[in-house]
């Protein structure tokens, strides 16, 4: 049934290489400080209003309202480089299968607001993502069957509010709103010889899908101050279950079905294919993970400090990937297997004058994927974050925020589907080569109090 199950919901729905370039399809670009020191720290630093995605703890020790505003533009660069062999597209031919650039740019806005109750309360509120992707295969790819466009958004909005418990032991708690939109197809290549099987549908969509989903988490956080120069930070945020609700436009499967049944009319591959509707509904549970970071804040002198961080993402919720027909068959059961992850982080905060303050940061960034279960949606593999940043002061009020970043992944293996199975030609094929890549995020970030 690859055939069917492949190519119809296309793998792993929400698994592609991540615009964010962060492992998995995780989003770490909430605050341009923190990015200047490679997010070194957040979990123990009340710098700015994104403290309600790193931890809401950290909102007792603002005096007055605060509004950070942050854009970070990323920008990467992966290509994969293979062949394929497909008895629809190449004949059954091994051909050369090379696609540059696969992951557009993005831009990713997030708000924060954050604000003093009294000397004990603090609340503030946060839109933001933690997960997201886009992908875009070039058209004329050989393995545009396998992977074409995928586009994953989410959406949290997070209200929070924390309590001062003395003036060194501070705690936070937060609602986690998720909203989820998703976009998935699934082409043939648009150069394809006369020759081939498949010649006729070149450049066709094969499938799309199209589907939402709300969920609800929660957060908490707690901060510890050992001393006026010693702070640690340890933050939580829960898993999210969703549904993925949505049509599938069956594109071109009835026509290729009802021509393949006519070939051979004991396949049951090409009869269920030829009575296929146009469209119909679908859905795939997708579990977003837990987070939680282990940070501390140390000065060092008057000018100086450092600061690191341990996190833990539980990717092994994201084991498989099942769908939920409205045709009453099974178009998908994937195994994903992946393995939860550890990355850690290392920064220093420099006040170079008393409008200036410098930052500079590494993380290590451990991948969740199986080698044996990666693919072109996810080309997954370990990567190093190299960050430097800056804040301007404009006044006691104002202060604007840059930070860059370089990623460097490491290169990774991928051999994904089949020629041939239950005896019948697959439509995705097969695919086998190697991913390399590395990205660039720059980020800006302003924030005013009031």
């Amino acid at each position: 049934m690859q055939l069917v199950r492949k190519s119809l919901v296309a793998t792993a729905i929400f698994s592609v290489c991540s615009g964010a370039m962060a492992a998995g399809f995780q989003i770490s670009e909430h605050s341009a400080k923190a990015l200047g020191r490679a997010n070194a720290g957040e979990a123990a630093v009340a710098a700015d209003g994104s403290v309600v995605a790193a931890n809401p703890a950290l909102m007792t020790q603002f005096n007055r309202p605060i509004v950070s505003i942050t854009g970070a533009y990323i920008m990467p660069d992966i290509d994969m480089q293979g062949s394929v062999t497909n008895y629809f597209t190449t004949g059954a031919q091994t051909v050369p299968s090379n696609s540059y650039d696969v992951a557009p740019n993005e831009f990713v806005p997030e708000a924060f607001y954050v604000a003093p109750i009294n000397d004990q309360w603090a609340w503030g509120i946060g839109g933001f993502s933690n997960f997201g992707l886009v992908s875009d295969y070039d058209g004329g790819s050989m393995s545009a069957p396998l992977a074409d466009k995928t586009d994953l958004k989410t959406y949290n909005l997070n209200p929070s509010i924390a309590y001062k418990v003395n003036d060194s032991f501070s705690v936070g708690f937060g609602l986690d709103v998720v909203y989820a939109k998703a976009t998935l197809n699934a082409s043939m290549p648009t150069n394809l010889d006369s020759s081939v099987p498949g010649a006729a549908f070149a450049g066709q969509k094969i499938t799309e899908l199209k589907g939402d989903d709300y969920g609800f988490g929660w957060n908490f956080g707690l901060s510890y101050d050992f001393s006026t120069d010693t702070r640690v930070g340890f933050a939580y945020r829960s898993k999210v279950d969703l549904t993925i609700k949505g049509d599938i436009n069956t594109g071109i499967l009835p026509t290729l079905g009802a021509a393949l049944y006519a070939q051979d009319s004991s396949s049951t591959s090409a009869a269920f294919l030829a009575s296929l509707p146009s469209s119909f509904g679908d859905s795939v549970d997708l579990t977003l993970p837990a987070i939680w970071e282990l940070a501390v804040n140390q000065k060092i002198n008057e000018v100086l400090s450092v600061q690191a961080s341990i996190n833990r993402v539980e990717w092994s919720e994201f084991d498989k990937l099942e769908a939920n027909s409205a045709v009453g068959a099974e178009l998908l059961d994937e195994t994903e297997d992946w393995d939860d992850t550890w990355y850690g982080a290392v920064g220093l905060t420099y006040v170079a004058t008393n409008d200036i303050t410098l930052r500079a940061g590494i993380k290590y960034d451990q991948s969740p994927v199986n080698a044996d279960y990666r693919n072109l949606r996810i080309p997954d593999t370990d990567r190093t974050w190299y960050s430097v940043g800056m804040t301007y002061s404009f006044n006691k009020d104002f202060d604007v925020d840059f930070a860059y970043n370089y990623l460097d992944a490491k290169k990774a293996n991928i051999d994904e589907g089949s020629v041939i199975e239950d005896g019948s030609p697959s439509l995705t094929g097969n695919f086998t080569g190697e991913m390399s890549g590395h990205a660039q995020i720059l980020s800006v970030q302003g924030n005013y109090r009031f």
